[in-house]
């Protein structure tokens, strides 16, 4: 086949791919814009959580990357055969009277078509001469395309009229879409931030929640709270809960917390994010594990002890490995002895383990610290009771009394000896005369 031929069935080509991409890059831009305009206005109304804008951003990147795959890739990636390209073109231009379809059917046959290389030559040549005026490239028509430009055109003056009645606010759901986890509030004219003076509190306590506010200021503002499973309940905040005398900016305290408590804040038009505060026990003692090594003096074998309070009552010198085993995760763990300096504990999880040596009566306390900070309350404390190794005691059992013999003359003798580890020796020191 020419060359000149060869190129005008290329220009077809290019056209049919750039119409063929840019209207499904304008179909799939109107599909986005929709959606992204149906989750605008959902937002607004719903206040979407983190976890629901996290969906919503993997629901329209998963919808990007399915029409760019289907709109753009498929069309670029897609092989035209001659035949279907001059097909376009006899459409087109009926006068070549189908020439180039005969050309580009018998050009690659060759012989097998039952034509010489010279006829097929001379009909190219032909075909050439017809068609030299014609552009094949305007062959391809735009109108199967004309719906999706059309779509596209009005997805956009969907969004320009968006833009121009709610100023911000797609940028603002742009943000909260793209940035789930960032603390984003709803787009309003007044817009309402919730912050607890923290995230996790211990139960029994209380938080200081801080509602401030930006935009069109607001006289007055309502926090909305749910304590566990409850109905939501609701605190009127007005200026005098206001603090350092911001009208923009109001306090209330939650107090004795005892289940994890949700909440968010209302003012004027606007609604901040919710946020929860999560209530948690404080670290306790669960069990303790005593191993006692007790000194050579007293003949005993190590133990160990098991037991739900760390009292220690072992003879002096007794050196005792100490494990608490907490109620939950430990961050650290401090030990408070008598006449010593604290002394940081070894942790490993909920297991803080410790060495104590036995010299003298006392208390010994334990401060363990969780990993959110929270302090056992009123520190483990225990008792340490040192046994004093006391002197073993000996008596002459027999004779019981002064007694006379005869020179030459014999008695028994039997000695008793007591202590309170046993005795292992005992020796009979007499004098003659």
């Amino acid at each position: 086949m020419l060359d000149a031929l060869q190129h005008n069935l290329d220009s077809v080509r290019r056209r049919l791919r750039l119409l063929e991409t840019s209207a499904g890059t304008s179909l799939l831009f109107c599909i986005a814009a929709c959606l992204f305009i149906v989750m605008f206005h959902a937002d607004r109304w719903l206040a979407f959580s983190t976890a629901v804008r996290g969906a919503c951003l993997a629901t329209f990147l998963a919808c990007c990357a399915a029409g760019i795959c289907l709109f753009v890739w498929r069309p670029l990636s897609r092989v035209r055969a001659d035949r279907e390209v001059a097909t376009l073109v006899e459409r087109r231009y009926p006068a070549l009277n189908e020439r180039l379809l005969t050309t580009v059917e018998v050009a690659p046959a060759g012989s097998a078509a039952g034509m010489s290389a010279s006829m097929i030559g001379a009909l190219a040549r032909e075909t050439a001469a017809a068609s030299a005026g014609l552009r094949f490239a305007q062959a391809v028509p735009l109108g199967p395309h004309r719906n999706k430009y059309l779509a596209g055109a009005a997805a956009l003056t969907l969004l320009a009229f968006h833009a121009v009645l709610w100023p911000g606010g797609l940028t603002t759901w742009a943000r909260r879409m793209f940035l789930p986890a960032a603390d984003i509030p709803v787009y309003a004219r007044t817009r309402v931030w919730v912050q607890p003076s923290a995230l996790v509190v211990p139960r029994g306590e209380g938080v200081d929640i801080l509602v401030r506010t930006e935009g069109q200021e607001a006289s007055s503002a309502t926090l909305k709270y749910r304590i566990g499973g409850g109905a939501w309940q609701s605190a009127a905040l007005s200026p005098s809960n206001t603090r350092e005398g911001s009208p923009n900016v109001f306090g209330f305290r939650l107090r004795d917390l005892r289940e994890t408590v949700a909440l968010y804040a209302i003012a004027n038009d606007g609604r901040s994010n919710r946020r929860t505060v999560r209530v948690e026990e404080r670290p306790a003692v669960r069990s303790v594990r005593i191993q006692l090594d007790y000194p050579d003096y007293t003949g005993r074998p190590d133990e160990e002890i098991s037991a739900s309070a760390g009292n220690l009552v072992a003879p002096e010198g007794t050196r005792a490995v100490v494990t608490l085993t907490a109620t939950k995760p430990l961050e650290r763990a401090i030990l408070r002895l008598p006449d010593a300096a604290e002394t940081p504990v070894e942790t490993a999880g909920a297991d803080a383990r410790f060495e104590i040596t036995v010299a003298k009566s006392g208390q010994y306390a334990v401060e363990l610290v969780d990993r959110n900070g929270f302090t056992a309350q009123p520190a483990p404390s225990y008792a340490i009771t040192a046994v004093e190794d006391k002197r073993p005691e000996v008596r002459i059992a027999s004779p019981n009394a002064d007694i006379e013999r005869s020179p030459n003359g014999w008695f028994d003798l039997r000695a008793v000896a007591t202590d309170d580890y046993g005795v292992q020796s005992m020796a009979v020191q007499y004098r003659v005369g």
